[in-house]
């Protein structure tokens, strides 16, 4: 696998991007789950939008580095995710539903006219008019 290192503390993390489409999301997780087994290596966070790995070890950096740098692309198998993974993933996608409704919400109060947003707020509320009716 090819990879670039973009941080390295010299102690004990390392983050490494291997490109855009350099795995699934399914194969991110099983390439998750191989590096996590692999003895000195106590935290692995795979993220395939970017292919980015950030691994936190207790080893030797050239075992792992060297570990994947044999790997190749079929090398890589699909798995589930972890509670972690899902967890992290459920945070993100919520965070950035509320960051688009925050960014939104002042948009339209700062940039739309008063009466605008008056249309705006009547034509939200009015299904919860027509379900309190019924």
């Amino acid at each position: 696998m090819k990879y670039k290192i973009v941080y390295d503390n010299n102690k004990n993390i390392i983050r490494l991007r291997a490109g855009k489409y350099a795995f699934s999301k399914e194969q991110g997780y099983g390439l998750s789950k191989t590096l996590s087994e692999k003895k000195g290596i106590e935290e692995v966070k795979v993220s395939s939008i970017n292919g980015s790995i950030y691994i936190k070890y207790s080893c030797n950096k050239i075992k792992i580095l060297k570990y994947l740098s044999n790997m190749k692309r079929s090398d890589l198998t699909e798995s589930e995710p972890t509670v972690d993974e899902i967890s992290r993933e459920t945070n993100r996608i919520y965070i950035n539903k509320i960051i688009k409704r925050i960014v939104s919400r002042y948009a339209c109060k700062f940039l739309l006219p008063f009466n605008i947003n008056k249309i705006i707020i009547v034509c939200k509320s009015i299904p919860y008019i027509i379900k309190s009716t019924v």
